[in-house]
């Protein structure tokens, strides 16, 4: 279920009154994505539906793609009106949202084939970070926009097992990955090792 809430400025965006209520999906949401200027909310779900959204209180929506497994992520790159897709399967999956409904522009399947719960693009670097819950690390060469077709994985490496979150530190070169055991272990991505790492939770770490 998605639901709508209204706030304003005078509140301090305290107080917010639910509007209304949608349900595109018959289970849980894994990632929602809001193109304010058309009014389009796309959103997967473990239910292997992508689905777009009207942002006008109603219910209708349109079946964008449906996915050989359960959907993990959604990222919207507005800038370059792309759409990012992951799955229980291991596939990161490009659509462009220049059309109506979004289309397929591009796929990669990873090689540790389980499912991708950690997620990172970094559209400076032009690269895609994932972590699975299998408990490996890949990084996948993005290019610039319009060579979403060339996307290739170009280097893999063992972490911890059920990755939950995955984030990229461009200062330093280094990732971040949080997981299923309340670890949370910071990489040199360099030597593809990790520098240092803590017990932060004493349950999993979520997104």
């Amino acid at each position: 279920r998605m639901f709508f809430y209204k706030t304003t400025p005078d509140s301090g965006y305290m107080y917010f009154d639910q509007i209304c209520e949608l349900k595109p999906h018959t289970e849980r949401v894994m990632g929602i994505a809001l193109d304010a200027k058309v009014g389009y909310i796309y959103s997967v779900s473990s239910d292997k539906k992508f689905i777009l959204s009207e942002a006008n209180h109603s219910s209708s929506s349109i079946e964008i793609a449906t996915s050989n497994s359960g959907y993990t992520n959604l990222i919207y790159d507005k800038k370059a009106d792309r759409l990012f897709t992951t799955n229980e399967s291991g596939e990161i999956t490009i659509y462009s949202t220049q059309t109506n409904p979004p289309c397929e522009i591009g796929q990669v399947q990873i090689g540790d084939r389980t499912s991708i719960r950690g997620f990172n693009v970094e559209l400076k670097k032009l690269y895609i970070f994932s972590g699975t819950m299998g408990g490996k690390i890949s990084i996948i060469e993005l290019g610039q926009p319009g060579k979403e077709k060339f996307l290739k994985e170009v280097s893999m490496f063992e972490g911890n097992p059920k990755i939950r979150i995955i984030k990229y530190y461009s200062k330093r070169h280094e990732l971040i990955t949080g997981d299923g055991n309340g670890k949370i272990v910071v990489w040199n991505l360099l030597k593809g090792q990790p520098v240092y790492a803590w017990d932060a939770h004493k349950g999993e770490i979520t997104q």
